[in-house]
């Protein structure tokens, strides 16, 4: 079949999405009046008033006493791994729970329990976990009467002795506490120490190579499944992309590349600016500054 090219005009509009599906720019005429008023109003002062100067005292601070606030960090890097598994995936004896949701106190880790009352209920055997037992008892209470006996388990990344007691006590740990580089990675290690299942919603890629390069060899001992970038940074289009990949594919075709495009509404969670902010002012050297890049590897 012979080869037919397009009119130089006609090719560039088809190689544009928003021509090519018939989409309409959201701020097009005079609905960028009301827009670019917000921002004005709203956007410029806060940051200028507000971000940059907490981004410019917290980078002088840290850059004074850099072990105020870099100790942690440290000190949960150089956590020497266990050689062993405590326990292994197939455990489960010893686990009286099914799941446990740590940061349930956070914005996203109250939206967590939400859905976990509304979708599953009572069905699966599930507990909440935070620093403050004031602030889950809270959080256990709005979720409605039925969930009064709900458990709470009380955990800080800064006590590993309670980290690993929950990870040793359930199937699976879901963490919504950011930023992961402060308060994730001793989750992990816990998690790929007893053989835990393990997801978070973080999007700090240093952090996450770090964590593979650190207790990758431990979790496929264990056989925990170490999940991360379970966020808006990664889900919807990693979910998205595969399914129009199993479409080509019951077609005969294949996906070769694929352009994603998202519009949002909304304001920051206090764990998001937190991790913009620590990424901004990350000290040069930092523990989660991982040049290296980790194999990928087949298996559990």
């Amino acid at each position: 079949m012979p080869y037919l090219e397009l009119p130089s005009d006609m090719a560039e509009k088809l190689d544009n999405p928003l021509v090519r599906d018939k989409k309409v720019v959201p701020l097009a005429g005079a609905s960028v009046i009301p827009a670019l008023a917000y921002v004005t109003v709203v956007g410029l002062p806060t940051w200028l008033f507000v971000l940059l100067p907490t981004a410019v005292v917290s980078r002088t601070v840290k850059y004074l006493i850099p072990s105020l606030f870099e100790t942690k960090i440290k000190a949960q890097i150089e956590d020497p791994v266990p050689e062993a598994p405590a326990l292994t995936a197939a455990d489960t004896s010893s686990r009286q729970l099914d799941l446990v949701l740590f940061g349930a106190t956070g914005f996203t880790g109250q939206l967590a329990c939400s859905y976990l009352a509304k979708t599953y209920g009572r069905t699966v055997k599930w507990a909440i976990a935070g620093r403050r037992r004031d602030a889950l008892e809270k959080i256990r209470a709005s979720l409605g009467p039925q969930f009064s006996d709900l458990p709470i388990i009380i955990a800080d990344s800064s006590d590993f002795a309670s980290v690993r007691a929950m990870a040793r006590n359930t199937r699976v740990v879901i963490t919504t506490a950011g930023p992961f580089e402060l308060y994730g990675t001793r989750v992990v290690s816990a998690c790929a120490e007893h053989g835990t299942h393990y997801c978070d919603i973080t999007g700090e890629v240093d952090w996450v190579r770090l964590m593979v390069e650190k207790y990758d060899g431990l979790a496929r001992k264990s056989g925990a499944r170490i999940v991360h970038f379970c966020g808006h940074d990664c889900v919807p289009w990693d979910i998205t992309v595969l399914a129009l990949a199993k479409e080509l594919a019951s077609r005969g075709d294949s996906l070769v590349e694929a352009n994603c495009y998202t519009d949002t509404r909304g304001s920051f969670s206090g764990g998001t600016l937190a991790t913009m902010l620590r990424a901004l002012d990350r000290p040069a050297g930092s523990a989660a500054a991982a040049k290296t890049t980790p194999k990928a590897a087949g298996g559990g």
